[in-house]
Protein backbone atom coordinates (compact mmCIF):
# COMPACT_ATOMS: atom_id res chain seq x y z
CA UNK A 1 0.00 0.00 0.00
CA UNK A 2 1.76 3.05 -0.69
CA UNK A 3 2.31 5.88 1.78
CA UNK A 4 0.14 8.96 2.36
CA UNK A 5 1.57 12.54 1.40
CA UNK A 6 1.38 13.24 5.06
CA UNK A 7 3.71 10.22 5.71
CA UNK A 8 6.22 11.23 3.18
CA UNK A 9 6.20 15.18 4.23
CA UNK A 10 6.90 13.45 7.69
CA UNK A 11 10.05 11.89 6.36
CA UNK A 12 11.04 14.42 4.55
CA UNK A 13 11.03 17.20 7.41
CA UNK A 14 12.62 14.18 9.47
CA UNK A 15 15.43 14.21 7.45
CA UNK A 16 15.97 17.72 7.04
CA UNK A 17 16.03 17.88 11.19
CA UNK A 18 18.59 15.37 10.74
CA UNK A 19 20.75 16.76 8.56
CA UNK A 20 20.27 20.60 10.41
CA UNK A 21 20.62 19.51 14.31
CA UNK A 22 22.55 16.19 14.47
CA UNK A 23 26.58 15.75 13.54
CA UNK A 24 27.44 14.38 10.37
CA UNK A 25 30.03 11.88 12.17
CA UNK A 26 28.28 9.91 15.15
CA UNK A 27 31.15 9.36 17.90
CA UNK A 28 31.45 5.78 18.41
CA UNK A 29 32.00 6.74 21.94
CA UNK A 30 29.09 9.02 22.62
CA UNK A 31 31.60 12.06 23.45
CA UNK A 32 30.22 15.29 22.21
CA UNK A 33 30.61 18.80 23.09
CA UNK A 34 28.17 20.88 24.75
CA UNK A 35 26.63 22.57 21.66
CA UNK A 36 26.05 19.39 19.47
CA UNK A 37 24.16 17.98 23.13
CA UNK A 38 22.24 21.17 22.57
CA UNK A 39 20.96 20.55 19.18
CA UNK A 40 20.39 16.91 20.01
CA UNK A 41 18.27 18.43 22.68
CA UNK A 42 16.36 20.45 20.08
CA UNK A 43 16.32 17.96 17.42
CA UNK A 44 14.39 15.42 20.06
CA UNK A 45 11.60 18.27 21.10
CA UNK A 46 11.21 19.46 17.19
CA UNK A 47 11.35 15.65 16.14
CA UNK A 48 8.33 14.89 18.55
CA UNK A 49 6.00 18.30 17.42
CA UNK A 50 6.61 16.84 13.88
CA UNK A 51 5.05 13.28 15.05
CA UNK A 52 2.09 14.80 16.65
CA UNK A 53 1.53 17.34 13.91
CA UNK A 54 1.15 14.13 11.67
CA UNK A 55 -1.08 11.79 14.01
CA UNK A 56 -3.27 14.88 14.59
CA UNK A 57 -3.13 16.19 10.75
CA UNK A 58 -3.93 12.36 10.00
CA UNK A 59 -6.65 11.45 12.42
CA UNK A 60 -8.22 15.29 11.54
CA UNK A 61 -8.42 14.75 8.12
CA UNK A 62 -9.75 10.87 8.54
CA UNK A 63 -12.61 12.11 10.37
CA UNK A 64 -13.66 14.84 8.39
CA UNK A 65 -13.58 12.92 5.62
CA UNK A 66 -15.87 10.11 7.16
CA UNK A 67 -18.12 13.29 8.07
CA UNK A 68 -18.61 14.36 4.42
CA UNK A 69 -18.86 11.00 3.00
CA UNK A 70 -21.69 10.55 5.18
CA UNK A 71 -23.54 13.60 4.28
CA UNK A 72 -23.09 12.50 0.72
CA UNK A 73 -24.38 8.90 0.49
CA UNK A 74 -25.69 8.13 4.15
CA UNK A 75 -23.78 4.86 4.42
CA UNK A 76 -22.44 4.02 8.47
CA UNK A 77 -18.79 3.39 8.02
CA UNK A 78 -16.71 2.05 10.64
CA UNK A 79 -14.67 5.26 11.61
CA UNK A 80 -18.07 7.37 11.79
CA UNK A 81 -19.38 4.44 14.01
CA UNK A 82 -16.19 4.66 16.21
CA UNK A 83 -16.46 8.49 16.97
CA UNK A 84 -19.58 8.36 17.62
CA UNK A 85 -19.27 5.72 20.22
CA UNK A 86 -16.34 7.79 21.86
CA UNK A 87 -17.24 11.43 20.90
CA UNK A 88 -21.07 11.32 20.71
CA UNK A 89 -23.56 13.29 22.83
CA UNK A 90 -25.31 11.95 25.16
CA UNK A 91 -28.87 9.93 24.33
CA UNK A 92 -31.32 12.99 23.17
CA UNK A 93 -34.21 12.73 21.63
CA UNK A 94 -34.27 15.85 19.89
CA UNK A 95 -31.14 15.74 17.85
CA UNK A 96 -31.25 14.39 14.79
CA UNK A 97 -28.62 11.66 13.56
CA UNK A 98 -26.59 14.69 11.40
CA UNK A 99 -26.80 16.83 14.40
CA UNK A 100 -24.96 14.22 16.76
CA UNK A 101 -22.52 13.38 13.58
CA UNK A 102 -21.78 17.20 14.00
CA UNK A 103 -21.77 16.99 17.54
CA UNK A 104 -19.42 14.33 17.64
CA UNK A 105 -16.99 16.13 14.81
CA UNK A 106 -17.06 19.25 16.99
CA UNK A 107 -16.07 17.23 20.20
CA UNK A 108 -13.05 15.08 18.33
CA UNK A 109 -11.96 18.20 17.07
CA UNK A 110 -11.40 19.89 20.31
CA UNK A 111 -9.53 16.66 21.51
CA UNK A 112 -7.06 17.16 18.48
CA UNK A 113 -6.99 20.94 19.50
CA UNK A 114 -6.36 20.05 23.52
CA UNK A 115 -3.45 17.19 22.71
CA UNK A 116 -0.25 17.77 24.08
CA UNK A 117 1.96 14.81 22.89
CA UNK A 118 2.41 11.58 21.60
CA UNK A 119 2.26 9.48 24.75
CA UNK A 120 0.26 6.24 24.89
CA UNK A 121 -2.56 7.85 26.48
CA UNK A 122 -2.27 10.80 23.85
CA UNK A 123 -2.49 7.91 21.37
CA UNK A 124 -5.89 5.92 22.84
CA UNK A 125 -7.43 9.47 22.71
CA UNK A 126 -6.62 10.12 19.76
CA UNK A 127 -7.17 6.34 17.73
CA UNK A 128 -9.61 5.06 19.32
CA UNK A 129 -12.24 7.72 18.07
CA UNK A 130 -11.57 6.67 14.71
CA UNK A 131 -11.56 3.03 15.33
CA UNK A 132 -8.36 1.89 15.89
CA UNK A 133 -7.09 0.41 19.33
CA UNK A 134 -3.51 -0.12 20.60
CA UNK A 135 -4.07 -3.69 19.85
CA UNK A 136 -3.83 -2.77 16.45
CA UNK A 137 -0.64 -1.79 16.71
CA UNK A 138 3.16 -3.44 17.88
CA UNK A 139 3.73 -3.32 21.02
CA UNK A 140 7.03 -2.23 21.43
CA UNK A 141 6.40 0.51 19.13
CA UNK A 142 3.31 1.90 21.64
CA UNK A 143 6.45 1.16 25.01
CA UNK A 144 8.95 3.34 22.28
CA UNK A 145 6.78 5.80 21.47
CA UNK A 146 5.67 6.66 25.17
CA UNK A 147 9.23 6.47 26.23
CA UNK A 148 10.00 9.49 23.40
CA UNK A 149 6.91 11.34 24.89
CA UNK A 150 8.43 11.17 27.57
CA UNK A 151 11.91 12.47 27.09
CA UNK A 152 11.05 14.99 25.00
CA UNK A 153 9.26 16.35 28.45
CA UNK A 154 12.07 16.10 30.66
CA UNK A 155 13.99 18.11 27.61
CA UNK A 156 11.05 20.71 27.27
CA UNK A 157 10.71 20.88 31.13
CA UNK A 158 13.64 20.58 32.74
CA UNK A 159 16.86 22.72 32.76
CA UNK A 160 19.93 20.84 31.15
CA UNK A 161 21.28 20.56 34.22
CA UNK A 162 18.54 17.86 35.61
CA UNK A 163 18.81 16.23 32.08
CA UNK A 164 20.51 13.11 30.54
CA UNK A 165 22.88 14.08 27.99
CA UNK A 166 21.62 12.81 24.66
CA UNK A 167 23.70 10.56 22.30
CA UNK A 168 22.61 11.96 18.76
CA UNK A 169 23.64 8.34 17.34
CA UNK A 170 21.30 6.59 19.92
CA UNK A 171 18.58 9.21 19.23
CA UNK A 172 18.88 8.88 15.33
CA UNK A 173 18.29 4.71 15.45
CA UNK A 174 15.31 5.87 18.32
CA UNK A 175 13.80 8.52 15.42
CA UNK A 176 14.35 5.68 12.56
CA UNK A 177 12.33 3.09 14.95
CA UNK A 178 9.40 5.28 15.71
CA UNK A 179 9.05 6.71 12.08
CA UNK A 180 8.58 2.64 10.65
CA UNK A 181 5.98 2.63 13.30
CA UNK A 182 4.39 5.46 12.37
CA UNK A 183 4.48 4.00 8.26
CA UNK A 184 2.38 1.24 9.88
CA UNK A 185 -0.14 3.58 11.35
CA UNK A 186 -0.33 5.23 8.18
CA UNK A 187 -1.48 1.81 6.21
CA UNK A 188 -3.93 1.29 9.19
CA UNK A 189 -5.70 4.93 8.99
CA UNK A 190 -5.18 4.30 4.92
CA UNK A 191 -7.43 0.95 5.19
CA UNK A 192 -9.87 3.03 7.02
CA UNK A 193 -10.45 5.99 4.33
Amino acid sequence: MPQSMRLLELKTRLTTLRRHLLPGDLSATGSYPPRVLDRARGYRVLVHAEFEAYLEDQCTELVNNSIRQWKEDKKPKHVLMSLLTRCGPSESTTQTLEERIGKAGSKYNRLIQLNHGIRESNLLNLLQPVGLELTDLDGTWVSTVDSFGAARGEVAHNAVGTQRPIDPRTELATVRQLCEGFADLDRLISSLR
